[in-house]
């Protein structure tokens, strides 16, 4: 009996849009063709035609959404600003407002209304553009996971290579591994070629090798068939080209660097210097209402502090993320560390902080009177103000939310960071060892003893594990799965191939504790390119926070001295409170530019968090001794 087909609903999202829109994805495939070669080198699955079809179909119904939402507000506009949701941003802007004013603003604006007619029209060209750009980004990614895998692919082969295993059998290998996840869809396609097609192993790898998108890969592949065909030491080629990948990855590292260098520099001017310059013009347009602006109104200032300057960070976050060398099976385990504590963390300050302090009506919570109380004598003593409350609370929620995945990421990043350190070490005694005449297994159970960081561990297991006869296979899956690492991972899979496959010889051996050394060499190069900007995050951030708070006291000191005043309090809590949930996400910005990833990002958060509560707690006192000390005797 033949089992019915599952469809699955994007499988009959398509289905459905080609059927109704078939004529539109012919005439669109004919106009894009370029878009269907690249989604034929990206591996996208599908006909250009219906893909077309239902990237229409998607966008008609984009408009019918925003068509039915634009008749929503115009119809129910009075209820809609009912809403409790309303009047709470008015109030915290600062500007409350009437319901016929806010109607009369959105319906009476000729303005307002074009933009919306404009935005109307814009965001279904938007969605459609969208999916004419989703083939080259994923033909992007692609090309950028190959560009990271081929040196790992050059040296496994020229490992195996020296061993006796042809490069076929070699890539065979890979169809059925994930550690490349990106370069086993290659292998898979290798594979078919020759088990179903026919195809002899060169002739697949060629064809393979011309449908692939990198370079590099492409000119390893093809040059291997090459040296094959025409009689060449294909052995000598894979050794070569190999170290040519490695080094050229080191120089791709300095110019990474330097891209690094120029994205800080483009984020301090934005994110920093901007939002420096906007919130000096704010808070004197906020201090002096008689001569006041009315775009810098407190409305301007909830979008650029709460809303823009976020999101710059999350965009260079991702700019940052484009450019950063990646490897493979990236780690997530910090960030649901981190998903558990803020959840954790947000639900109660809400109820017990931030509720209690908006409406007292939630005073009936049980210990949120008391836990207010001691926080606010808790911050009277450390010598704060009054308005210093909302801003060290939020800080409080961020560091107390930080610390679990802060310090379980320095834990693990140090035992992994350490362990690929000494495997590099430990390759090179191995082969020292086996120029001995000893078995590569004796080997690995006489170097147990040593001391190799972190690793010794592992390495205490895996000799054990020999002594009791358990297989490589088994010994490398259980390194596998106690293991973080992907690039130790990476090694032990080399050293567990070399020995099962290619005997383990020393020849073998000897390439692979150079490559391991080349690994660690890019690793260095990498690091020293990146560190330094760590240092452009965290003078960018207290300068912020310091220049903001000072400011706020020489404006109020000199409209004390004219005889107005300020309400210092209350611009302390309005103006600090964002400049710190800003400060936390430029803590992610230097974790993502200093390791290539956010998870090193909570423990910046921390340290700049800390750093700005205590620039808090400094800048008034300098301050006032500066205003005070200007004053003529």
């Amino acid at each position: 009996m033949v089992e019915e087909a599952k469809f699955g609903l994007l499988d009959k999202l398509v289905s459905f849009s080609f059927s109704h829109f078939n004529r539109v994805g012919f005439y669109l495939n004919e106009k894009f063709k370029s878009v269907g070669k690249k989604m034929e080198l990206a591996h996208i699955r599908i006909h250009p035609a219906p893909y077309f079809s239902t990237a229409v179909f998607i966008s008609l119904i984009v408009a019918f959404l925003l068509g039915l939402l634009a008749l929503v507000l115009n119809l129910q506009i009075n209820r809609l600003v009912d809403f409790p949701f309303f009047h709470l941003t008015f109030n915290f802007l600062g500007n409350p407002v009437t319901t016929y004013g806010f109607v009369a603003l959105f319906r009476d604006n000729l303005a307002l209304n074009i933009l919306f007619l404009k935005l109307f029209f814009v965001f279904p060209l938007l969605t459609f553009i969208f999916f004419l750009l989703i083939p080259s980004l994923k033909l992007s990614l692609l090309t950028e996971s190959l560009e990271a895998e081929t040196p790992f692919i050059g040296s496994y082969v020229s490992v195996m290579a020296t061993g006796g295993i042809s490069p076929y059998l070699s890539i065979r290998t890979f169809a059925r591994s994930r550690l490349l996840p990106t370069f086993s869809r290659v292998a898979e396609r290798v594979k078919t070629l020759v088990d179903i097609f026919g195809r002899d192993p060169l002739t697949a790898i060629e064809e393979t090798a011309k449908q692939v998108p990198s370079r590099d890969l492409k000119e390893l592949l093809m040059g291997y068939v090459t040296s094959v065909r025409t009689g060449g030491d294909y052995i000598h080629f894979l050794f070569i080209k190999t170290e040519t990948l490695f080094r050229d990855r080191i120089v791709k590292m300095r110019q990474i660097g330097e891209r690094m260098g120029m994205l800080m520099e483009a984020y301090i001017a934005l994110t920093i210097l901007l939002s420096l310059g906007l919130y000096s013009i704010f808070i004197v347009n906020t201090a002096l209402p008689e001569s006041s602006v009315p775009f810098f109104s407190g409305g301007a200032f909830f979008f650029t502090s709460f809303i823009l300057t976020p999101f710059l960070s999350i965009i260079f976050i991702y700019l940052i993320d484009m450019f950063s060398p990646k490897y493979p099976h990236p780690d997530w385990s910090v960030l649901k560390v981190a998903g558990l504590s803020f959840t954790a963390t947000f639900i109660f300050f809400l109820l017990f902080f931030f509720l209690p302090t908006s409406n007292p009506v939630f005073y009936v919570i049980p210990f949120s009177k008391e836990l207010n109380g001691a926080f606010e004598a808790l911050i009277l003593k450390m010598g704060f103000t009054s308005g210093g409350k909302i801003p060290v609370l939020l800080a409080a929620m961020i560091i107390i939310g930080c610390l679990p995945p802060a310090i379980y990421e320095v834990k693990i990043s140090r035992e992994e960071r350490n362990a690929e350190e000494n495997m590099a070490v430990f390759l090179r005694d191995l082969v020292e060892a086996r120029k001995a005449g000893l078995s590569p297994e004796k080997c690995i159970v006489q170097l147990k003893g040593r001391d190799y960081g972190f690793f010794s561990r592992k390495l205490r297991t895996i000799a054990n594990q020999l002594s009791w006869g358990v297989s490589l296979r088994e010994i490398y899956r259980y390194f596998a799965a106690a293991t973080r690492s992907w690039l130790a991972k990476m090694l032990m899979f080399l050293l567990v191939e070399a020995i099962d496959y290619g005997g383990g010889s020393v020849k073998t051996l000897e390439t692979m504790a150079m490559y391991s050394e080349m690994i660690k060499s890019v690793e260095k190069e990498k690091e020293g390119q990146l560190k330094p900007l760590l240092a452009v995050v965290y003078i960018g951030a207290l300068i912020l926070v310091a220049s903001v708070v000072m400011l706020l006291g020489f404006v109020n000191v000199s409209l004390k001295l004219a005889g107005t005043g300020l309400a210092y309090e209350e611009f302390l809590a309005k103006f600090v409170t964002p400049i710190v949930l800003n400060v936390a996400l430029a803590g992610l910005v230097a974790g993502k530019i200093s390791s290539g990833s956010i998870s090193t990002g909570f423990k910046h958060t921390v340290f700049l968090v800390i750093a700005s509560i205590i620039a808090l707690w400094l800048t008034p006192l300098i301050s006032s001794y500066l205003a005070v000390s200007t004053l003529p005797r």
